[in-house]
Parts: C-alpha cells; structure tokens; sequence
C-alpha cells in the first residue's frame, strides 16, 4: 500500500503514473481488439465467400468484375467484409457480415469518367495475365528498391500486391531493413512512383555494431519454433 501512495506522492509522480497506466490500458485494448479481430475472421465465411455473396446481391457475373478489393473490418456494430468492385459502369460498394453473408449496406455510383474506364479494363496481372500494358510485380519491387537505395538481399517484403486508388491501378510495395522501413506505390501502367514513405527504425547516430543483426534475429526465432531456416518462409 505504502508503494502504491509513493506513486502518487507528487504532482509529478501522480502524472507520470497516470500517463503509464493510460498507455498500458490503451496497450491492452489494442492487444485485445487484434485477438478478438483474428478469432472473428479466422471464423467468418472468408473473403472469397463475401464476394460471392456481393456478386449475387448485385446480379453480377463474378467474371465481369473488375478492380475487386476485399477487406475484413468492424462496421455497423458487425465484423464485415468491405466489398468494392466495378461492374458494367457502375462502382458497387458493400457491407457482407462476416458471420453469415448477409447484406449489411450497399452503395452503387456510376462511372463516367472515361480514363478511369480505361484504366479498369487493364486488369491487374493476378486476375488477367495477358494485361501487357502494365508492368509486372518485379518490375515494380525493383524500382522501388532502386529508388531506395537498397539491394534486395538486404530487406524483407511485408507487402506486394496489386490495387487501385483514384483512378489508377498501382502497386502496393512495402518492405523494411535493419533500418528503416519503406512503403511505396508504384503506378502500374506507368512505372513511376506514385507515393512513397520512408520510417527510420533506426537512428543513424545510433551505434548498431552492437546490433545482431536481421539475419541472426531470424535464424533464433526459427530455432525458438523448432524449425530451420530452410524450411519457413518470412
């Protein structure tokens, strides 16, 4: 008890007790809401599901669809699936619950912009491999990479995908190294840099001799996890 009034005992001690507890709730409650978010999606009906279910609603032919984005979230009181596709000039917007498929909302708005009309008939290689006038993923990893500065062997990717944001079709490359972390978007038909962001992990006056380094850093959790390195993918 004595401890616990010794936290309180000045105007300082008490704000910097509460600034700790403040960040330790706030810690716990997004460790919760990440667990609760995992055991919801890992026991919904899944995103290829959800878009069945938005195709149907719509009266659309899977085949049809174009620019088909999927998303597991928490609207409307539900964890739901975000549904966004484009569709015989029309930009179809849903809401599927999670659990069980239903329509939770929906939106449709009509496409009248011509060059976004071309741009989505140019599919992206995951869906159409015979799109030739976009550039392919590696191409766009490897200007990313040449813009940063780093060699391929020297960062682990966290995200490469293919997406599609205000009227453009582009590449969604992320990745980081000892360092620093780096996020870009590459235009897709272009294959200039559409945006990019660089995080510094570590401060550059910051000695890292001491540092073990990436490649130790994995080859322990994967022998914490009683595997070889050989055998996993990061």
């Amino acid at each position: 008890m004595k401890k616990i009034k010794g936290l309180f005992a000045t105007p300082k001690k008490t704000a910097v007790t509460l600034i700790c507890t403040a960040t330790i709730i706030v810690m716990l409650s997004i460790c919760t809401l990440f667990i609760v978010n995992a055991v919801a999606e890992n026991s919904s009906i899944g995103a290829e599901n959800a878009k069945n279910f938005a195709f149907a609603d719509a009266g659309i032919d899977p085949v049809s669809a174009k620019i088909i984005n999927t998303e597991f979230s928490f609207e409307e009181g539900h964890f739901v699936y975000e549904v966004e596709f484009i569709a015989d000039g029309k930009e179809y917007e849903y809401l599927i619950k999670a659990s069980d498929g239903s329509v939770i909302k929906k939106q449709t708005e009509n496409v009248n912009d011509n060059s976004v009309n071309n741009d989505m008939n140019h599919q992206d290689n995951s869906q159409n491999p015979s799109a030739s006038d976009k550039i392919d993923l590696d191409t766009a990893k490897n200007k990313a990479l040449a813009d940063a500065g780093v060699s391929i062997s020297d960062v682990t990717f966290t995200e490469t995908k293919a997406d599609y944001d205000d009227g453009k079709s582009l590449y969604d490359i992320e990745f980081y190294t000892s360092t620093h972390k780096y996020d870009y978007e590459i235009d897709a038909l272009s294959g200039e840099i559409h945006s990019k962001n660089i995080e510094v992990l570590v401060d550059d006056n910051v000695n890292t001799d001491t540092y073990i380094g990436l490649d130790k850093a994995k080859s322990i959790a994967v022998n914490h996890a009683g595997l070889s390195v050989s055998n996993v993918t990061f």
